[in-house]
């Protein structure tokens, strides 16, 4: 799916770049080109200027998708390096606020960017699901281990494995 996106975004910029040159090259034909009729000359060049803003728009647009995806990536790393983590720590690591985060990834869900994830408001966590409808179930149940080598407590996905202490770095076994 998010293939499929990619190549949207790159089709729609590159459709905005052609729609636009053709109509902006058309812009300056009909500026500086000879027309014996006035009317026609006035008609050619706001059309050139309407195709050369729907033109410039559709790269707009392609490019606002693009951010949305990047900032999609940027919050699904954010949760890949720490299941468990909460909404404020995970604003904290994007240095932003919670209500900024919190907001961002709303329409980034809404948007279709990030798949099988919602936020839990009464844990203030995001949460990963799997299945579609009204029968998710969550996928990131934490649970507490110590680190054998500091004992340190470390909240880990209950099924993953290569963890690493959070405090020493030392691989966490279960």
């Amino acid at each position: 799916m998010k293939k499929i996106k990619i190549a949207l975004e790159h089709i729609e910029r590159f459709i905005g770049i052609a729609i636009g040159s053709f109509w902006g090259l058309g812009i300056v034909i009909f500026l500086f080109g000879n027309s014996s009729n006035p009317d026609n000359r006035m008609r050619n060049i706001a059309m050139s200027i309407f195709g050369t803003a729907f033109g410039i728009a559709l790269v707009l647009h392609a490019n606002y998708k693009r951010k949305l995806r990047n900032r999609a990536d940027v919050y699904m790393m954010c949760i890949a390096d720490n299941p468990s983590a909460k909404l404020q720590d995970i604003a904290a690591a994007m240095n932003i606020t919670a209500e900024k985060a919190a907001s961002e990834l709303s329409r980034l869900i809404a948007k279709d960017y990030l798949e099988n994830i919602y936020i839990d408001s009464g844990e203030g966590r995001i949460k990963i699901v799997e299945g579609t409808g009204r029968k998710l179930h969550t996928v990131n149940k934490c649970i507490t281990v110590k680190c054998p080598q500091c004992g340190g407590d470390n909240n880990i996905a209950e099924g993953s494995t290569g963890n690493i202490c959070s405090y020493c770095h030392a691989a966490i076994d279960r």
